[in-house]
């Protein structure tokens, strides 16, 4: 498969290295096939024939095509696993997709920070970020959402959430830094920043705002080796969020 491929080839070009707690960056961005609208219009049902999809962007409106999920390195700049889905599926829906890839990969390890944006947050994802991945979930709280009633559903007895007395110690140590961290999310904005500027690079340093692409298959294909190409750029050193910015714009 073309993703393992990639994968292989990223972990051997960022040389896994004898590390402490981990800090992983999670986003999504939308995957646009160039269609010609002059053409003709596209009903629903003659791009279900053709395995295409009308999706949402929160920030482009709507668009045909796919929707691209990435796991990112934020001390390496290293991509660490993708997802790719027709349409827009939302983003909270695949928190616990991407975090169990991550998992089965053995990528991530007790105690590290997953940080994402307020569109993969549900009260969900942050229990079991911590219960079943034992991972610190930074997701970041809507704007007019009450940090209390995020960190209340962790004030429950540990018999509750059926934590056993071996587990006891990481889940209040992770609870713990869960409510340090979050309290102060918006410190954290520049650093999840990071993955947009990889997007960034990735769409308009590599010239694909659109894809001349009609199939999943052949979309996944190419959206993976552009993700290798960029991992590999930033292996050059451009891992900086400013050095991504200006390649980006040349």
């Amino acid at each position: 498969q073309i993703l393992e491929f990639v994968i292989k080839t990223l972990n051997k070009e960022f040389k896994p290295i004898k590390r402490g707690k981990r800090t992983v960056l999670i986003d999504g961005t939308d995957i646009q096939v160039d269609m010609n609208w002059n053409k003709q219009n596209y009903t629903k049902k003659f791009l279900e024939k053709k395995g295409l999809y009308w999706a949402k962007s929160a920030s482009k409106g709507f668009y045909i095509g796919f929707k691209l999920t990435l796991a990112l390195d934020y001390h390496t700049g290293q991509p660490l696993t993708m997802l790719i889905h027709k349409g827009s599926k939302h983003d909270s829906e695949l928190f616990p997709e991407i975090m169990e890839k991550l998992r089965k990969r053995r990528i991530i390890r007790n105690k590290d920070i997953i940080i994402a944006d307020k569109g993969y947050i549900s009260f969900n994802n942050y229990r079991e970020g911590i219960l079943k991945y034992k991972i610190v979930p930074l997701i970041f709280p809507k704007e007019n959402m009450k940090i209390n009633k995020i960190l209340s559903q962790f004030n429950y007895p540990l018999e509750y959430f059926k934590v056993k007395n071996k587990k006891e110690d990481i889940y209040k140590e992770l609870v713990s830094k869960f409510k340090k961290l979050i309290t102060k999310w918006k410190k954290f904005k520049k650093i999840r920043g990071k993955i947009e500027d990889f997007f960034k690079l990735t769409k308009k340093g590599l010239k694909n705002n659109k894809f001349h692409k009609y199939t999943k298959e052949s979309i996944a294909k190419t959206s993976y080796l552009l993700v290798l190409l960029t991992g590999l750029i930033i292996k050059q050193g451009y891992n900086e969020s400013e050095s991504m910015q200006k390649l980006s714009e040349t």
